[in-house]
């Protein structure tokens, strides 16, 4: 047994009315869309307000990395920012900076409402003689690595030649 629903009949009516049943057929659809378009005009609203909301109250945030903490924050606190310093942890990358420098932001330059929070990453003095410490390491660590391996191929070639000196297959090329 078929079901007749309102699409099959009204299927039917514009097959056997022709010309007619497609008009009819046409106006449903626009007061189909019309629906749709009365619904969704209001979110369509809200998301261009949210939008354009605060354009023209935004300000450009410049980099502050490589300025003192003092000046980066009392320039941003000039510009009407929330400025929230946090000290970074020791890393050798810091080594060759200056204690109480700022060395990275969030967020980056760009343009912000006044009032956003803006986080400057500092160097302190204690950090950066932690990060000077840390690259004091790596740079032993470097050298005593080059030195192993150039100990080793000494090694090595030692061995090759007293191998081939003890076969007798040592050459006028060797």
């Amino acid at each position: 047994m078929a079901m007749v629903t309102k699409s099959g009949i009204l299927n039917k009516a514009g097959k056997a009315l022709g010309t007619v049943g497609n008009v009819i057929g046409l106006f449903d659809a626009v007061k189909m869309v019309e629906n749709v378009t009365d619904k969704a005009a209001p979110l369509i609203d809200k998301a261009i307000d949210r939008h354009y909301d605060g354009i023209g109250e935004q300000i450009l945030v410049q980099s502050m990395i490589h300025l003192s903490l003092t000046t980066g924050q009392e320039h941003l606190e000039r510009q009407g920012f929330v400025v929230a310093p946090v000290l970074v942890k020791p890393d050798k990358k810091y080594a060759s900076l200056n204690a109480q420098e700022i060395v990275d932001q969030v967020p980056k330059s760009g343009k912000y409402k006044p009032g956003s929070l803006i986080k400057v990453y500092y160097v302190d003095q204690a950090t950066l003689e932690a990060s000077q410490e840390l690259a004091e390491q790596a740079k032993q660590k470097a050298q005593n690595n080059v030195k192993a391996m150039t100990d080793t191929l000494a090694h090595a070639r030692d061995f090759v030649l007293k191998k081939k000196t003890t076969e007798g297959t040592l050459t006028s090329k060797d």
